[in-house]
This record gives C-alpha cells, structure tokens and sequence, in this order.
C-alpha cells in the first residue's frame, strides 16, 4: 500500500470550545500534570505543533500524512506517561488524544490540560467509538474527531483554530498511510492476545480500532465479538479469542513488514 491521497467525502467538524476553569483546590485527574505551558515563560515551539497521543501505529501515520499537507508538525506519544514526558518539555499549540490507551483513559488527560492554567489552544479528543464523545465532552474537549481520522480538511480546520494559516486544502482528501505502520500493528496485537486474559479487553478494543482505520469489516467484527463475549460475566472467550489472533496472523501474512 503508497502513500497518497484521495477525494473523499466532506468531514462535519463541531468546535464546542468548553472554556475549562482551573481554580486553586480542584483536582486535577492523573494527579499533579507536569505541563510545559504552566510555564508562561516558555514560549511555544516556533512551527505549530500538534501533540498525538495515539497507541496506533497506522492511526498515527494517517495523521502524520493529514498534518504534513497542511503544515502542522506531528510528534506523538503512545500512551499517557509518554504524553506526560512530552508536555514536562514543552507546549504544543494543539494536543489531540485517543481515548482508549494501553494505560488508561485518555480522558482524564483531556480533562488535566483542559483545566491547565495555561492550556493548549485546542484540546481534541478522538475515538473509534461514537459514545465516547460525550465523555470526551464532558471531560472539557474542545474537538472530538470519530475513528478513522484520514480526511485532510479537519486538520486545516484545526491549523486555523490555533492561529496557523496553514496550507490551503483545496479539496478534503483522505490520506493513504503506510502498510508497513498497519504491519506494527498487527504484529503487536499478535503479542497482546498472547498475553491471555489480563490483556483481552484491551486487544479487543486495540484490534476494532486497528480494524476500522484499515477498513477491514471482518476484523472488526471479530474484535466486536470477543468485546460481547468479555461483556457477559464468566464466558470463556478462549475461542473468540483464538479466532481473533487467527485473523491477525492471517493479515500479517498479507502486511509487508518492512
């Protein structure tokens, strides 16, 4: 699979901008974030960044790609401690978050920056799962994009929201990320299903997202089964999950990996 880009349908893109208040005593989820921008006089990086807190290697390059044609600069963190390292070092204008991460929920970091005294200018909240943009919401999300993000508009949306020009998109394109960042994925759901039960409702969970960014029905729907099966107290999965690591094993064969 090339990188590219195709015309696509036109991305809805709602800014609910909840102006979150930090006052003294409130308590801040996470615990006390060490956030660059709480800092005033550290100043932003000089080219608008956008800070991706993303555990998909393929979500991730679909975003990268987006960011790239409309001049934002991309770094990402695959989880909350590493988020937590990058925003101990600096500001990014805009932070986007996954809500569903390998070590917790990516709400509550929406909720600490959004109640930072010197908050990003857009805290944006993401998810394979439309019912988490009412907690996205109320966790103080500005922007909630639903999973798959490929469309390029969105993000020239978001380089005018935090007061960049940007590059013009001429037309809502979807990006094309690589096959090789679908392979990671694969090859990294193969070891979390391994792991067994202790790691089964994150796999699941990872594997319908991974799924649905590379529009691949069948995969999806066996995640959403082992997710049904989890859901009922006492059901043995071990055959819903044996036939999820089948499928995966089965598309890291089709996957280039490298």
């Amino acid at each position: 699979m090339g990188r590219g880009c195709k015309p696509t349908a036109p991305v809805s893109v709602m800014l609910t901008h909840k102006a979150a208040k930090w006052r003294k005593g409130d308590v801040m989820p996470m615990g006390k974030l060490a956030f660059a921008g709480s800092d005033p006089g550290l100043p932003p990086p000089a080219v608008p960044t956008l800070l991706l807190v993303e555990d998909s290697v393929y979500a991730a390059d679909a975003i990268r790609l987006a960011c790239r044609h409309v001049g934002l600069r991309l770094r990402r963190a695959a989880s909350l401690a590493e988020a937590r390292r990058h925003l101990g070092l600096y500001r990014p204008h805009a932070v986007m978050i996954d809500v569903g991460l390998p070590d917790g929920s990516g709400a509550e970091l929406v909720a600490a920056l959004a109640a930072a005294p010197e908050r990003p200018r857009l805290v944006i909240a993401t998810s394979a799962e439309s019912a988490a943009r009412a907690v996205a919401e109320a966790a103080g999300a500005d922007l909630f994009l639903e999973k798959p993000v490929s469309g390029i508009r969105p993000f020239q949306r978001i380089a005018e929201a935090i007061g960049s020009p940007g590059r013009p998109a001429s037309e809502n394109g979807s990006v094309t990320p690589d096959a090789v960042a679908l392979h990671q994925d694969l090859a990294r759901l193969d070891v979390l299903i391994g792991n067994g039960p202790a790691s089964a409702a994150y796999a699941a969970q990872f594997a319908e997202a991974v799924a649905r960014a590379a529009r691949d029905g069948a995969l999806a729907a066996c995640a959403a089964r082992v997710r049904r099966a989890l859901a009922r107290p006492g059901q043995d999965i071990r055959a819903e999950m044996a036939a999820l690591r089948g499928l995966v094993r089965a598309r890291l064969a089709a996957t280039p990996a490298i």
